[in-house]
């Protein structure tokens, strides 16, 4: 059963449990607030569409202008400028504070935003301002961020995610500027509004935000390391994960399970990649030394901070009793082994041989928890998990189908082995669901 399905069968028996006496109202209250209903599909469906519909209309009208801007005066031109602004921003205005619409209005202030992008670039093309380019991107992802507090709107807040993880892209990978500051600033504000908002899509689209930025960081000098990157910030999101799970976190509860899928998912498509030798090659890693400076600094700091973090999170829940190095002993393996490929490669040892057993821990880092989960998942009798990863098993299979299985005879055995997994995993699931259903726990699975 989904939680959102559970928590509203919770809600509708309440109704009845205080009107009989079983609890009392104050006890309804906090399983009310313990177990929310969450949002309501219908107005996330609005506003995601909305905003879709606010940006192909803001992008429509911009090309309409564009069409006869060569002929209208620079008066005329700031006039249809501001005048589309502050149309955008007063009708969401009055729709979300006066006629009481707050997704209308957020879609009306999510084009108002729109509008203001367009403003930079067409203000700099009236008064023939020649600048660094960025910097349009980033003021017009700062007026998002800021509208995004200040109202507080989610849709704004995934279209700053948008626009500053651009102009991070541009900056690190396009002009090789060694910031540091900013981008930190922009994840911890992505973050902080993600929290303040209690919103599970806005932490994902952070989450997925933070992974580029930390990607570009190493890209632009050395495109190979970013599977690097995705490992090193999937430590974090693991140990943050299970930090709040630790603290008990009644105020968020979602955040947790958002970034621990954010983990796994991450540190499997990195560990995924690291098998193959081409991230291994001893050029890569005398890019990261030869750059030096804050770019290394960067991933080292990152590197050190993830073991930190797992490491701590690990002795505060083995204080507490609750297991936590269970949890968290594949994300430090992989931060571990990432961490040591890094050093021997910026120590410029080894060699050939060295490359292949780099490629072979990375392969046993993304097979064995694969394969663990499966395993679980067939004893849960959760089908989703199941095919989804036995998904990325067949992924590794036929990825590794052409490198490693050169013969016909090696890919023959290579296919009857997983057919044959697959067979034993169907089996067991089928008698776990079976067992399952017979003991009343199957709706729960």
């Amino acid at each position: 059963m989904k939680d959102r399905d559970r928590n509203r069968w919770l809600h509708e028996q309440l109704v009845g449990w205080e009107r009989e006496g079983i609890v009392q109202s104050d006890q309804a209250a906090a399983l009310r607030g313990r177990y929310p209903l969450g949002a309501d599909d219908s107005r996330f469906g609005v506003m995601l569409f909305g905003g879709i519909g606010a940006v192909v209309v803001g992008l429509g009208v911009i090309l309409m202008f564009a069409y006869n801007w060569s002929e209208m005066t620079k008066i005329s031109k700031l006039v249809v400028i501001f005048g589309a602004l502050l149309a955008a921003h007063s009708t969401g205005y009055l729709l979300r504070y006066r006629w009481l619409r707050p997704i209308l209005g957020d879609v009306f202030g999510l084009l108002g935003t729109m509008f203001f992008g367009a403003a930079i670039f067409l203000i700099a093309q009236i008064y023939h301002i020649s600048s660094h380019y960025p910097n349009a991107f980033w003021y017009w992802g700062l007026g998002a961020m800021a509208m995004a507090w200040a109202v507080p709107s989610l849709a704004q807040g995934l279209l700053a995610n948008a626009v500053l993880t651009i102009w991070a892209g541009m900056e690190l990978c396009g002009f090789h500027e060694p910031m540091l500051l900013r981008p930190l600033a922009v994840m911890i504000a992505s973050g902080a509004l993600a929290w303040y908002l209690r919103s599970e899509v806005l932490t994902l689209v952070s989450g997925v935000s933070a992974y580029f930025i930390f990607c570009f960081f190493g890209t632009h000098f050395a495109g190979e390391l970013f599977p690097y990157a995705v490992l090193l910030t999937g430590g974090l999101y693991a140990a943050k994960a299970e930090g709040l799970a630790l603290h008990g976190n009644a105020v968020f509860p979602a955040a947790g399970p958002v970034l621990s899928k954010l983990a796994v998912a991450g540190m499997l498509f990195a560990s995924f990649l690291l098998g193959f030798d081409v991230f291994h090659e001893k050029h890569v890693y005398l890019n990261l030394r030869d750059w030096g400076g804050t770019a290394e600094y960067v991933w080292w700091a990152l590197a050190v901070v993830s073991l930190v973090a797992l490491l701590g999170v690990m002795a505060w829940g083995q204080r507490r009793g609750r297991g936590s190095w269970r949890r968290l002993l594949w994300p430090l393996l992989a931060v571990l082994a990432a961490t040591t490929s890094l050093l021997i490669g910026r120590l410029d040892l080894g060699g050939d041989g060295v490359a292949t057993a780099k490629s072979l821990v990375f392969h046993a880092l993304y097979v064995m928890p694969v394969l663990l989960v499966l395993w679980t998942s067939c004893d849960n009798g959760d089908a989703r998990q199941v095919l989804i990863f036995a998904a990325l098993l067949a992924v590794w299979i036929f990825a590794r189908y052409c490198d490693w299985f050169e013969s016909l005879f090696t890919r023959g055995v290579a296919f009857v082995l997983f057919g044959a997994l697959l067979f034993c995993l169907s089996i067991r699931y089928q008698r776990r669901r079976k067992a399952l259903a017979a003991g009343g726990g199957l709706e729960h699975a």
